[in-house]
């Protein structure tokens, strides 16, 4: 059943669910965090033979790297 919706409606409709889907983003994320490590571990396994350690070249890029992997794991699950 399709309803006939103002303009205005229609972007109150699209707020509301941007709104679920960011929330969200944002639950699924925290329960990542705490399983970050792990979950780089697993994505750097297949390159262990080639590498024994991860280099960062900047004081910052280890905590963007585990928000990267803590975002983008969030989004999957």
């Amino acid at each position: 059943m399709s309803k006939n919706l103002t303009f205005l409606e229609h972007l109150e409709e699209l707020r509301s669910r941007l709104l679920w889907v960011t929330g969200s983003l944002v639950v699924c994320s925290v329960f990542t965090f705490f399983s970050s490590d792990t979950i780089l571990t697993f994505i750097l396994r297949p390159t262990k033979t080639l590498y024994s350690q991860l280099y960062f070249f900047a004081p910052y890029e280890a905590f963007i790297v585990k928000i990267k992997v803590t975002l983008f794991s969030g989004f999957i699950l």
